[in-house]
């Protein structure tokens, strides 16, 4: 990868020696900028860096000199910025590590189009002992031991090379408040085998836009189900995400609140997330902590302002789940509530005229049952609304949603719940 990234950002310097032209813009729009940004002791910085462009580029490198101080550089975060479809990507360090350079180059993906915006996300941090002080972030070149010259640029799809007005960024560490905003995994318990609820608790000082929880618990025995904001700080959410990977036992959430509904100041549980526990598992303490999702674009636990400017990290406390054995709620007489998500098949199978399809929610969420035709058309929703936890059930009565009777033959019913989707067949035979 970094061979390869070399490899495209040599050519365009030999490119530029074989009779290429050399443009210097010392102003807008040809722009490199680190956004300035406050954080406090025990917190941690995400500095936006952008850029603005008035002709498509090829490549870009940008270099960075890192502040001469205990502040560490952990990582860069492409996410959602104006370059985040480029497959070709680096960052390289000087030998001391207090320069870095930040290089993207398209291969066969399309030229970065006119425009100005994100261009990465660097992620800092520093121990809590760290002392009150102002952080500079500036412009700077160096040379690699392979002899390539490190320094800001743009490279244009005709391969000119364009030097672009840079505007240094300052991380402002402050004091801690006396209540800093804080993010919490409240502790629970549940039962090998079921599904268990598990609270996220935030304090914030000011308006939010967004909430972004990566997390990891460390185990097989434990999956992450779906996350719900009902009857939380969070049910104003315009809208929520929920990534998994199994394999490394993380998942990130996003809550994204409305321009004109802000998420308020305020102290309480803003997320639900939803578990299931593996029914091998032995008695055990499950802990639930915060992590680094995902890999070329990565994502942390952070906040977002309400007009969007300011990312940060709040403070965080992990969680424990208490894992118990064969005392927990099971489906059957007498219970109470179902352990997971289930669509049964629907009876009587085949039917005419009507039949019922029952499921089970082992929580509440939003449900939506749809009925398809052989040719994959939707024929009727039976089901679009937010349900309880609990056994269900809704009658289908062979009719398409403008009351016609349907013809003879297989349908498919489907239920979306959650992150939980199942189908089924039946057969309409008259």
């Amino acid at each position: 990868f970094r061979s390869t990234l070399f490899s495209i950002v040599t050519t365009a310097v030999v490119l530029l020696a074989s009779g290429s032209t050399f443009a210097f813009d010392p102003g807008l729009p040809d722009t490199v900028s680190i956004d300035s940004v406050v954080s406090f002791v025990s917190s941690a910085a995400i500095v936006p860096i952008r850029f603005a462009n008035d002709e498509p580029l090829s490549a870009i490198e940008i270099t960075i000199a890192l502040p001469k101080t205990v502040a560490k550089l952990d990582s860069f975060s492409f996410a959602g910025s104006r370059v985040d479809y480029i497959a070709t990507r680096g960052v390289f360090y000087n030998i001391d590590s207090t320069k870095v350079s930040v290089s993207v180059a398209r291969t066969s993906e399309p030229d970065i189009p006119v425009g100005s915006g994100i261009f990465a996300r660097a992620y800092f941090s520093w121990p809590s002992t760290t002392t009150p002080q102002l952080l500079t972030l500036d412009s700077a070149r160096w040379q690699s031991p392979s002899l390539i010259e490190h320094y800001t640029y743009f490279v244009s799809n005709n391969v000119n090379e364009i030097l672009p007005a840079f505007r240094k960024g300052y991380i402002n560490i402050q004091p801690d408040p006396l209540r800093p905003d804080s993010l919490w995994i409240v502790s629970t318990q549940g039962y090998a085998g079921s599904i268990v609820a598990v609270d996220v608790d935030l304090f914030n000082e000011k308006n939010l836009q967004a909430i972004g929880l990566a997390l990891t618990w460390g185990t097989d025995r434990l999956t992450v189900d779906s996350i719900s904001v009902d009857g939380t700080r969070g049910s104003t959410a315009v809208s929520r995400t929920l990534s998994t990977n199994g394999a490394l036992h993380q998942m990130f959430a996003e809550l994204q609140f409305a321009d004109l509904s802000p998420l308020p100041p305020g102290t309480g549980t803003v997320a639900r997330l939803w578990f299931n526990i593996d029914p091998a598992c032995p008695e055990t303490t499950i802990t639930i902590d915060t992590t680094t999702y995902g890999f070329i674009q990565k994502s942390y636990l952070q906040l977002t302002s309400a007009d969007g400017s300011i990312q940060f990290m709040p403070l965080f406390r992990s969680g424990e789940i208490n894992v118990k054995i064969g005392t927990g709620i099971t489906e059957g007489p007498g219970s109470t509530l179902p352990t997971s998500f289930r669509l049964e098949q629907n009876f009587p199978n085949p039917f005419n005229p009507s039949t019922e399809i029952r499921y089970a929610l082992p929580h509440a969420c939003r449900v939506k049952i749809d009925v398809f035709d052989m040719l994959g058309r939707n024929v009727r929703t039976l089901v679009d609304a937010q349900q309880t936890a609990g056994t269900h059930q809704v009658t289908f009565d062979g009719r398409a949603r403008d009351g016609s009777a349907l013809a003879t033959g297989i349908y498919f019913y489907r239920i979306e719940a959650g992150i939980y989707a199942k189908t089924r067949k039946m057969l309409l035979l008259k």
